[in-house]
C-alpha cells in the first residue's frame, strides 16, 4: 500500500511539473502575441526597402545603371537578411526550445526589446530612458528579451491614458547591489 501511494504521489508530481512547464509556454505564447504589433511593424519597414528597391533596380536595369543597381541588391540582401532574423527570433521565441546559456550584453538585450516594443510605446506616448551599464552575463537571451518585452509592455499599458501625458519609462542595468556575482535590471515606469 506504501509503495503505490508513493506511485500516486510521483505521478502527482510529475503531472504538477508538465502542467508548470505547459503554464510557462502558454505564457510565452501570449507574450509572443503581443509582440505580433511590434513585428508587423518591423517586417513592415524592410518589406517596404525591399519593395522600394526592386522599383529602383527596375529603373537601373532600363537605363543599364549596373554599380547603382549592384548597390540595390545588396542593400536588398542586407534587408532580407534583417527580415530573416527578426521571424528566426520570433519563431525561438514561440517554440519550447531548451534554455540556451551564453555570456551576452545586457543592454544589447536591452535594446533589442526596445526595439520590438517602439510601436507600442509610441501609441502610448512613452520616453525611455536608459541606464545600460555595458554588463555582462551567462543568460538565455531570448528569454531574457521575452520577459523585458513582458514588463515594457506592462508599463507601456499601465501609463497610457494618465493624466501626465509625458510617460516615462526607465531602464537601469547595474550589478546587484547584496550579491557580486548577480545583475539587476529594473524596468520602473511612472
Amino acid at each position: 500500500a506504501q509503495a503505490a501511494l508513493l506511485a500516486i504521489e510521483l505521478q502527482s508530481e510529475r503531472e504538477k511539473l508538465e502542467a508548470q512547464r505547459a503554464l510557462v509556454h502558454a505564457g510565452r505564447l501570449v507574450a509572443v502575441g503581443q509582440l505580433a504589433s511590434s513585428i508587423v511593424h518591423e517586417v513592415s519597414q524592410p518589406a517596404a526597402s525591399l519593395r522600394l528597391l526592386c522599383d529602383e533596380m527596375e529603373e537601373h536595369r532600363r537605363s543599364q545603371c549596373w554599380d547603382e543597381m549592384k548597390v540595390c541588391l545588396d542593400e536588398s540582401k542586407v534587408q532580407v537578411e534583417r527580415l530573416s532574423r527578426l521571424l528566426g527570433r520570433l519563431k525561438r521565441l514561440s517554440r519550447d526550445d531548451p534554455v540556451q546559456i551564453q555570456e551576452l550584453l545586457l543592454p544589447a538585450l536591452v535594446d533589442e526589446a526596445l526595439r520590438l516594443t517602439r510601436p507600442v510605446l509610441t501609441a502610448a506616448g512613452v520616453q525611455v530612458d536608459s541606464r545600460l551599464t555595458p554588463l555582462r552575463a551567462r543568460t538565455d537571451a531570448e528569454r531574457v528579451i521575452l520577459a523585458l518585452v513582458n514588463l515594457i509592455n506592462n508599463a507601456a499599458d499601465a501609463m497610457r491614458g494618465q493624466a501626465d501625458p509625458r510617460g516615462l519609462l526607465r531602464i537601469v542595468v547595474e550589478p546587484h547591489p547584496q550579491d557580486s556575482r548577480m545583475l539587476r535590471i529594473d524596468v520602473i515606469d511612472n
